[in-house]
């Protein structure tokens, strides 16, 4: 087996590691990991109305690609929804309102509270 030259070997670790770093980014983006679920959720699409709920830090990038999607591959379909996040960190969310916690009502976020306070709790039958 033939040594690499100590140069060659940093290259080449050094492109394996940032190829490796691209693709757990690229898994992660909601703009390729959606499309992708929604493809295996749905293989003969959506027709009538869909409801989108959301919650989270990326629920609006989610909600972003979800409509770019649905009015691609599902243009039959009727989406609407709720996807609340702490800051907007993309406008181009059309359909889905996209509240932030800094513009929510006080009665909101009393809401989100107790609903949070419920699923921290065990159910009991």
């Amino acid at each position: 087996m033939q040594k690499l030259p100590q140069q060659a070997h940093e290259t080449t670790s050094r492109a394996l590691l940032h190829g490796a770093f691209q693709a757990a980014l690229q898994a992660a983006d909601p703009s390729y990991a959606i499309p992708k679920v929604l493809k295996q959720l749905f293989p003969q699409g959506i027709r009538g109305r869909c409801i989108v709920i959301g919650a989270g830090k990326a629920s609006a990038s989610m909600a972003d690609a979800l409509e770019k999607y649905a009015l691609v591959h599902w243009p039959q379909a009727i989406l609407s929804g709720l996807v609340i996040t702490r800051y907007m960190a993309n406008d181009a969310v059309r359909v889905i309102h996209v509240p932030t916690l800094e513009r929510q009502s006080k009665w909101l976020q009393l809401q989100l509270a107790w609903w949070e306070s419920c699923a921290l709790k065990p159910m009991r039958r």
